[in-house]
């Protein structure tokens, strides 16, 4: 089980396969919303539909300033496409049951960099998917502290019999201290002196995948398509053109 990405160089990723084929093991890709119910309602409600053929996915995750500069001493290294991207991507894509076939994308380098940390502060990319559709993925982390929550996802999905809007930060709770409200989650939960939620779920389905069960899981090819279709983001972002994304 490897958290996202898989990895950030294609080759890399594809090393992994390899390595994982000739061993005769499988590979599990944390992609954690996956086994979030909300999203995979929609999934389900999407898949029944009598015209189930998503037209456009735009998608917000954001983090506040406080990840780069706080929670993170690699943040340099990285940026807001691959912190944060992999995630609302791989969920555009397990919704939609479709891929990424090239991307456009733009952004911004001023706070960060200002700061001494040499990465991007937001970027914005639009994915040309292999069944026509379009995905628009925004994600900055450099949003203010006071926001209530440490992240900001906000889902809208599109299609020919369907408009969904999801919030994926707020659970409906909010706790308003001295300073400000924040949102209470509960993605993760104890009762009666054990944690269940989310991520708790995903670990379980890979205990059964360890067991030898068949489960449905992100797996390798999942983990390589995301990580070539990032590298072709920050491509697009350095060249200003629309880059192909192949595996």
């Amino acid at each position: 089980m490897i958290e996202k990405p898989l990895a950030t160089e294609v080759d890399d990723a594809r090393a992994i396969l390899d390595e994982a084929a000739a061993a005769g093991v499988r590979v599990m890709v944390g992609f954690e919303n996956r086994w979030n119910v909300r999203y995979s309602a929609v999934r389900d409600r999407l898949g029944v539909d009598g015209d189930p053929r998503i037209s456009a996915q735009i998608i917000h995750l954001n983090d506040t300033v406080f990840v780069p500069t706080e929670m993170l001493s690699w943040s340099a290294k990285s940026s807001p496409a691959w912190f944060l991207m992999p995630h609302s991507l791989d969920l555009a894509c397990w919704i939609g049951r479709t891929t990424p076939v090239s991307v456009y994308a733009v952004g911004a380098r001023d706070r960060l960099s200002d700061s001494g940390i040499d990465t991007w502060d937001r970027v914005n990319a639009i994915f040309t998917m292999a069944d026509g559709s379009h995905v628009a993925l925004n994600s900055s982390w450099v949003l203010p502290e006071s926001m209530p929550s440490v992240f900001d996802f906000r889902y809208e999905i599109q299609s020919a019999a369907h408009v969904v809007h999801i919030d994926g930060a707020d659970d409906g709770v909010i706790d308003y201290g001295a300073d400000r409200g924040q949102l209470v989650q509960s993605a993760v939960y104890e009762r009666a002196g054990r944690i269940h939620g989310v991520p708790i779920d995903m670990v379980s389905d890979f205990v059964r995948l360890v067991r030898g069960e068949e489960v449905e899981v992100p797996d390798a090819h999942d983990g390589l398509l995301i990580t070539a279709a990032i590298v072709a983001v920050h491509t697009a972002l350095e060249s200003g053109q629309v880059v192909d994304i192949s595996v």
